[in-house]
């Protein structure tokens, strides 16, 4: 029996095996070096979350080797670069968005836009196009994601119209995703924030794990009319979904940050499913009161910056094991 095991007469039992494994990153790697048959079924479970333990940026040059000779040609990549042998981001299902472009910063074989007063922008291919190409071909692969990690912030990523088109028809790519973290939304990219969540709630409402990790606070007074407007989008975003078990909210050394604007009030969509919720640097209000119509709540993490305690005898520590 061992030895059919090993010669792959009974796949499905090997494709359970290796999938415990999908944890142990160099035990995978050893087992896609014993066979053919190994690496065709250990090569997907590592190509599932590569952002996770790549920390030699070598994801992205086997990614750009999927991309056409046109794609390529636009980026200003026109050297030879030969054709990888897995289709690697259809097996994609964590994706960080800041870690891809970081990491595309970081190629070595990419030389990106620097820009001088006398000979204005020079140097190609442009970042900003292969981090967009690469989200296109992930898109488009047939990739199905179950977590998605990104931010919007003052860097060169953005998520351009195209983009949102090819997610309507592509709507495989965020239908199973259960846990997204939003990193910081900057003043100058609210409007992306608001146009991606309101893309994504169009594609999915099972995300099971939302954290929401803040805001630049220097807006000017010009600018509030779209801060609001992204509130309003996020308070829309979480009641869309059916079984949010986790929330959290933090805005690191902010304490100037204390009104959630709606935010925290959004959750009473959520009370049936919601286990753990975190909230830091805040100021208590009336909004807190529904967090004691959460039936199965376990989890409370307060930070507050008030002068006051929260009164948390609203809350029943039955049922709550930690809160802090």
């Amino acid at each position: 029996m061992a030895s059919k095991l090993f010669m792959g007469d009974i796949p499905e039992l090997m494709e359970k095996i290796l999938n415990n494994l999908n944890n142990e990153i160099n035990s995978l790697y050893s087992c896609a070096l014993v066979s053919r048959y190994w690496c065709i079924i250990a090569i997907p479970i590592l190509w599932q979350d590569p952002f996770s333990f790549d920390e030699n940026n070598s994801i992205i040059p086997k990614y750009i080797s999927s991309l056409s000779e046109d794609t390529l040609k636009e980026c200003g990549l026109n050297e030879k670069i030969s054709k990888p042998l897995f289709d690697y981001a259809k097996f994609l299902k964590v994706l960080d968005l800041d870690c891809l472009e970081r990491m595309v910063k970081q190629c070595n074989f990419i030389v990106h836009f620097e820009y001088s007063e006398q000979d204005g922008w020079k140097k190609y291919p442009s970042t900003k196009l292969i981090v967009n190409s690469l989200i296109k071909l992930l898109i488009e692969s047939g990739a199905t994601l179950h977590k998605l990690v990104v931010s919007f912030h003052g860097s060169i990523m953005m998520m351009p119209e195209q983009i949102f088109s090819l997610l309507g028809r592509n709507e495989s790519f965020f239908s199973r995703l259960q846990h997204l973290s939003l990193g910081e939304i900057s003043s100058v990219k609210i409007e992306s924030a608001i146009a991606f969540l309101r893309a994504l709630k169009k594609h999915t409402t099972k995300i099971s794990a939302l954290e929401f990790n803040g805001y630049e606070i220097n807006f000017t007074e010009a600018e509030y009319d779209k801060y609001d407007q992204l509130q309003l989008t996020l308070r829309y975003f979480i009641k869309s979904q059916k079984q949010l078990r986790l929330f959290s909210i933090v805005i690191e050394d902010k304490p100037t940050f204390i009104k959630y604007y709606g935010i925290i009030s959004a959750l009473e969509s959520q009370k049936n499913s919601l286990q753990e919720i975190i909230v830091e640097n805040c100021d208590y209000n009336e909004e807190f009161e529904v967090l004691k119509n959460c039936k199965i709540l376990e989890t409370l993490r307060l930070r507050t910056y008030c002068d006051y305690k929260i009164p948390l005898k609203m809350l029943d520590y039955n049922k709550i094991t930690k809160a802090t």
